[in-house]
Protein backbone atom coordinates (compact mmCIF):
# COMPACT_ATOMS: atom_id res chain seq x y z
CA UNK A 1 0.00 0.00 0.00
CA UNK A 2 2.63 2.67 0.61
CA UNK A 3 4.28 1.87 -2.55
CA UNK A 4 1.05 2.87 -4.43
CA UNK A 5 1.03 6.23 -2.24
CA UNK A 6 4.55 6.71 -3.01
CA UNK A 7 4.17 6.23 -7.11
CA UNK A 8 1.49 9.23 -6.76
CA UNK A 9 3.19 11.06 -4.48
CA UNK A 10 3.92 14.86 -5.43
CA UNK A 11 7.21 14.39 -3.73
CA UNK A 12 7.99 11.25 -5.76
CA UNK A 13 6.65 12.30 -8.73
CA UNK A 14 7.85 15.87 -9.50
CA UNK A 15 12.13 15.14 -9.65
CA UNK A 16 11.17 12.48 -12.40
CA UNK A 17 8.97 14.77 -14.19
CA UNK A 18 11.85 17.59 -14.36
CA UNK A 19 14.69 14.92 -15.49
CA UNK A 20 12.19 13.57 -18.44
CA UNK A 21 11.09 17.28 -19.26
CA UNK A 22 14.49 18.18 -19.85
CA UNK A 23 15.67 15.48 -21.62
CA UNK A 24 13.14 15.85 -24.11
CA UNK A 25 13.83 19.96 -24.11
CA UNK A 26 17.80 18.95 -24.49
CA UNK A 27 16.89 16.32 -27.08
CA UNK A 28 14.58 18.96 -29.45
CA UNK A 29 10.90 17.77 -28.33
CA UNK A 30 9.85 20.53 -26.51
CA UNK A 31 6.19 20.67 -27.59
CA UNK A 32 5.39 17.67 -25.72
CA UNK A 33 7.67 18.72 -22.65
CA UNK A 34 5.47 21.91 -22.30
CA UNK A 35 2.35 20.20 -23.31
CA UNK A 36 3.30 17.82 -20.48
CA UNK A 37 4.56 19.82 -17.59
CA UNK A 38 1.98 22.42 -18.30
CA UNK A 39 -0.89 19.95 -17.42
CA UNK A 40 0.95 18.71 -14.36
CA UNK A 41 1.01 22.36 -12.72
CA UNK A 42 -2.28 22.89 -13.64
CA UNK A 43 -3.91 19.50 -12.16
CA UNK A 44 -1.38 20.51 -9.29
CA UNK A 45 -2.69 24.22 -9.06
CA UNK A 46 -6.42 23.22 -9.34
CA UNK A 47 -5.93 20.91 -7.00
CA UNK A 48 -4.23 22.96 -4.37
CA UNK A 49 -6.72 25.57 -4.65
CA UNK A 50 -9.93 23.32 -4.27
CA UNK A 51 -8.46 21.91 -1.48
CA UNK A 52 -7.82 25.17 0.31
CA UNK A 53 -11.15 26.37 -0.57
CA UNK A 54 -12.70 23.11 0.84
CA UNK A 55 -10.01 22.88 3.73
CA UNK A 56 -12.96 23.73 6.08
CA UNK A 57 -15.93 21.67 4.77
CA UNK A 58 -16.91 18.33 6.49
CA UNK A 59 -18.05 16.76 4.16
CA UNK A 60 -15.32 17.95 1.22
CA UNK A 61 -12.46 18.35 3.46
CA UNK A 62 -9.91 16.25 1.35
CA UNK A 63 -11.55 17.04 -2.31
CA UNK A 64 -9.89 16.49 -4.70
CA UNK A 65 -7.47 13.39 -4.26
CA UNK A 66 -3.76 14.93 -4.94
CA UNK A 67 -2.46 11.23 -5.02
CA UNK A 68 -4.94 10.49 -7.99
CA UNK A 69 -4.57 13.61 -9.97
CA UNK A 70 -0.01 13.36 -9.87
CA UNK A 71 -0.75 9.83 -10.90
CA UNK A 72 -3.10 10.56 -13.87
CA UNK A 73 -1.36 13.64 -14.92
CA UNK A 74 2.03 12.40 -14.73
CA UNK A 75 2.03 8.92 -16.07
CA UNK A 76 -0.77 9.39 -18.83
CA UNK A 77 1.44 12.37 -20.17
CA UNK A 78 4.63 9.79 -19.55
CA UNK A 79 2.71 7.41 -21.29
CA UNK A 80 1.39 9.51 -24.48
CA UNK A 81 4.74 10.27 -25.17
CA UNK A 82 5.90 6.97 -24.80
CA UNK A 83 3.58 6.32 -27.63
CA UNK A 84 4.11 9.32 -29.27
CA UNK A 85 1.03 10.83 -29.44
CA UNK A 86 -0.45 7.77 -31.24
CA UNK A 87 -4.33 6.91 -30.68
CA UNK A 88 -5.50 9.26 -29.06
CA UNK A 89 -7.10 9.92 -25.53
CA UNK A 90 -8.77 6.42 -25.96
CA UNK A 91 -5.74 4.64 -25.77
CA UNK A 92 -4.41 6.39 -22.97
CA UNK A 93 -7.90 5.17 -20.87
CA UNK A 94 -6.44 1.46 -20.66
CA UNK A 95 -3.21 3.01 -18.67
CA UNK A 96 -4.94 5.79 -16.67
CA UNK A 97 -7.70 4.39 -15.82
CA UNK A 98 -6.07 1.40 -13.71
CA UNK A 99 -3.33 3.85 -12.95
CA UNK A 100 -6.12 5.42 -11.12
CA UNK A 101 -7.69 2.98 -9.69
CA UNK A 102 -4.81 1.32 -7.99
CA UNK A 103 -3.82 4.93 -6.49
CA UNK A 104 -6.92 5.32 -5.43
CA UNK A 105 -7.95 2.23 -3.75
CA UNK A 106 -4.77 2.97 -2.04
CA UNK A 107 -5.93 5.91 -0.57
CA UNK A 108 -9.18 4.88 0.22
CA UNK A 109 -7.65 1.70 2.00
CA UNK A 110 -5.30 3.88 3.70
CA UNK A 111 -8.58 6.24 4.61
CA UNK A 112 -6.86 9.45 3.74
CA UNK A 113 -9.65 10.06 1.01
CA UNK A 114 -13.03 8.87 -0.22
CA UNK A 115 -14.16 7.77 -3.63
CA UNK A 116 -15.57 10.74 -4.45
CA UNK A 117 -12.15 12.36 -3.75
CA UNK A 118 -10.54 9.87 -6.00
CA UNK A 119 -13.14 10.10 -8.62
CA UNK A 120 -12.30 14.60 -8.44
CA UNK A 121 -8.26 13.78 -8.85
CA UNK A 122 -8.91 11.40 -11.71
CA UNK A 123 -11.62 14.44 -13.50
CA UNK A 124 -8.92 16.99 -12.70
CA UNK A 125 -5.80 15.31 -13.86
CA UNK A 126 -7.32 14.35 -17.32
CA UNK A 127 -9.29 17.31 -18.06
CA UNK A 128 -5.45 19.07 -17.62
CA UNK A 129 -4.28 16.59 -19.99
CA UNK A 130 -7.11 16.66 -22.54
CA UNK A 131 -6.85 20.14 -22.36
CA UNK A 132 -3.21 20.77 -22.80
CA UNK A 133 -3.62 17.83 -25.46
CA UNK A 134 -0.63 15.94 -24.60
CA UNK A 135 -1.58 13.11 -27.23
CA UNK A 136 -2.18 15.14 -29.70
CA UNK A 137 1.77 16.37 -30.92
CA UNK A 138 1.89 18.46 -34.22
CA UNK A 139 4.74 16.03 -35.47
CA UNK A 140 6.14 12.69 -34.28
CA UNK A 141 8.24 12.19 -31.18
CA UNK A 142 11.69 10.89 -31.94
CA UNK A 143 12.35 7.43 -31.21
CA UNK A 144 15.65 8.63 -29.51
CA UNK A 145 14.51 11.72 -27.24
CA UNK A 146 11.79 9.05 -25.81
CA UNK A 147 14.44 6.54 -24.89
CA UNK A 148 16.86 9.49 -23.79
CA UNK A 149 13.43 10.89 -21.78
CA UNK A 150 12.51 7.15 -20.14
CA UNK A 151 16.53 6.87 -18.91
CA UNK A 152 16.22 10.13 -17.51
CA UNK A 153 13.34 9.21 -15.57
CA UNK A 154 14.94 5.74 -14.33
CA UNK A 155 18.25 7.51 -13.17
CA UNK A 156 16.06 10.28 -11.51
CA UNK A 157 13.89 7.35 -9.27
CA UNK A 158 16.69 7.84 -6.28
CA UNK A 159 16.07 11.67 -6.08
CA UNK A 160 12.39 10.49 -6.08
CA UNK A 161 12.74 8.48 -3.72
CA UNK A 162 15.10 10.69 -1.31
CA UNK A 163 12.63 13.81 -2.14
CA UNK A 164 9.65 12.08 -1.05
CA UNK A 165 11.39 10.67 2.10
CA UNK A 166 13.00 14.42 3.15
CA UNK A 167 10.90 16.58 1.36
CA UNK A 168 8.07 14.73 0.82
CA UNK A 169 5.66 16.83 4.01
CA UNK A 170 6.94 20.41 1.70
CA UNK A 171 5.71 18.51 -1.77
CA UNK A 172 2.45 17.33 0.19
CA UNK A 173 1.45 20.69 1.16
CA UNK A 174 1.25 22.24 -2.38
CA UNK A 175 -1.60 19.47 -3.47
CA UNK A 176 -3.06 17.84 -0.43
Amino acid sequence: MELLNTLADVGFVAPLLAAGVLMLLARGSAEPALRWATAFVLAAAVTGGLKAMLRGSADFAHFPSGHVCVAVTFYGGLFSILTSGRGGPWLNLPIVVPIALLSGWSRVETTAHSWTDVLGGFAIGAISLALLGCWRMSRPIDASARKWMLAAIILAAPVGFASYTWLGHSWRMLVE
